[in-house]
């Protein structure tokens, strides 16, 4: 007989081999345990799927919970608005209509494609830091946030 080329291959020959033996000297009972091997492999398949499932959901609450935590570092390093001084001109009028800045596009919907997660991440830190005046405190910047998801990013939050 010739050298197995690997362990797992020789494995599976000796495999072969105990098995064509157990079913010469006693068919059914080598037929029955076969069919409770591949029980348990379909049942270990079906396991093995749900964790599958909830390692992916896990992830996605991952991802959640640090851009909310990457949101929250970058409200806190946010420099504070400047002070307005008095305008001393006679001839300015003062507005009472407050000034906000220009609004940036919204960025695209995110849909919990990981690929697109980098980009969507800067687009919305690009548009929260340039629109902070837009959002009087940290709920509605959250709101927003969410507001910008949809689909399984939107479900699995």
């Amino acid at each position: 007989m010739e050298t197995p080329a690997t362990p797992q291959y020789g494995n599976a020959l000796q495999t072969v081999d105990t098995l064509c033996t157990a079913i010469a000297h006693d068919p059914v009972a080598a037929l029955s345990a076969l069919r409770s091997n591949v029980d348990h492999l379909v049942a270990t398949e079906a396991d093995l799927k749900l964790a599958r499932q909830e390692i992916q959901s896990l992830t996605n609450t991952i991802t959640t919970l640090n851009t909310q935590i990457n949101l929250l570092q970058a409200s806190e390093s946010d420099p504070p608005l400047p002070t307005q001084q008095a305008n001393t001109n006679p001839f300015y009028q003062h507005s009472t209509i407050p000034h906000r800045s220009a609004k940036l596009a919204d960025p695209d919907k995110f849909t919990g494609k990981r690929n697109d997660l980098p980009n969507f991440l800067a687009q919305l830190q690009l548009k929260l830091q340039a629109n902070s005046d837009h959002w009087p405190n940290e709920e509605a910047r959250i709101a927003y946030c969410i507001s910008r998801l949809e689909g399984d990013a939107l479900r699995n939050l």
